[in-house]
């Protein structure tokens, strides 16, 4: 969405594999996302799966909650730019958990490794 905003219009971009399969992409022609996007959206924090994987884990770790990979970009994008709301009340809303064992799985290996 974010190439889309920038260029103007919707572009057709394919979506790499993501932890966050809500925010891949598949923005159809016609929808009213990319107008909120444009409209709505004043700045944009792109995070990278690492960032993600480390925010799920942050979730899991700290507050014993699974959290899908768009929940993970929210954490993330806080955790990566915590600096910029210094002295602010920021609100993250956690609402999903769609997120499989296999997934869990993979982000506890690697943050966590066996000793």
């Amino acid at each position: 969405m974010f190439e889309s905003v920038k260029a103007g219009r919707l572009l057709d971009i394919p979506s790499e594999e993501t932890l966050s399969d809500g925010t891949a992409g598949g923005v159809e022609p016609g929808s009213v996302t990319f107008d909120y996007c444009r409209d709505c959206v004043d700045d944009w924090i792109l995070v990278p799966e690492s960032t993600i994987s480390k925010a799920m884990y942050f979730m899991l770790d700290h507050h014993h909650k699974a959290v899908e990979g768009a929940v993970g970009v929210s954490v993330g994008a806080f955790m990566q730019e915590s600096s910029r709301f210094v002295g602010q009340t920021v609100v993250i809303v956690s609402s999903g958990s769609n997120v499989s064992v296999a997934s869990v799985k993979k982000i506890i290996d690697e943050h966590f490794p066996s000793a």
